[in-house]
């Protein structure tokens, strides 16, 4: 009886770990590009390359405390924001499988870049995650977000699927 409890909770707890390694990703269309940006604003994309680490958390991205975007793995959305200085906040969505997620990731703290537009411009605001560092028996995941070039940048979205942005 206890071998078949101790096999039966291993078994959950490695299905538990594959389904919030892998699962939801973003399904709308391939990459397009977005119109020109309005006048007196600039073009962002934020996009999320496809990864298997923390694939079932939707991330949330947020300038000034309004949420734009909410990125799937493999997804990408486009933002016009006004010209000036700005801060994209990433969050995970808090609903999640949070009791699952605390015990592989640890406290989920909110990142940051922040993102000096003009209008006319395009920037890409890129999103990651992936292997983080840990010790002997442990699992570590790690994701940020970082501001990469638009020959990069171009390049890397076109694998990636819509998904509508929060405005």
């Amino acid at each position: 009886m206890q071998e078949i409890e101790l096999k039966f909770a291993v078994t959950t707890g490695l299905a538990s770990l594959v389904f919030a390694l892998t699962g939801c990703t973003a399904t709308g269309p391939i990459f397009q590009e977005a119109a020109s940006a309005p006048e007196g604003k600039g073009l962002v994309y934020l996009y999320r390359p496809s990864s298997l680490a923390l694939a079932a958390r939707s991330a949330k991205f947020f300038v000034s405390g309004q949420k734009i975007a909410e990125l799937n793995t493999n997804g990408y959305t486009a933002v016009y924001l006004p010209e000036g200085h700005h801060v994209i906040l990433q969050r995970w969505a808090d609903n999640e499988y949070p009791a699952l997620m605390a015990n592989i990731v640890g406290p989920t703290k909110p990142i940051a870049i922040p993102l000096d537009v003009k209008a006319g411009d395009t920037h890409y605001i890129r999103f990651t995650t992936g292997p983080g560092e840990h010790t002997y028996g442990t699992i570590a995941v790690a994701w940020r977000i970082e501001q990469v070039s638009p020959a990069f940048g171009s390049r890397e979205i076109t694998e990636t699927r819509y998904e509508p942005a929060s405005q």
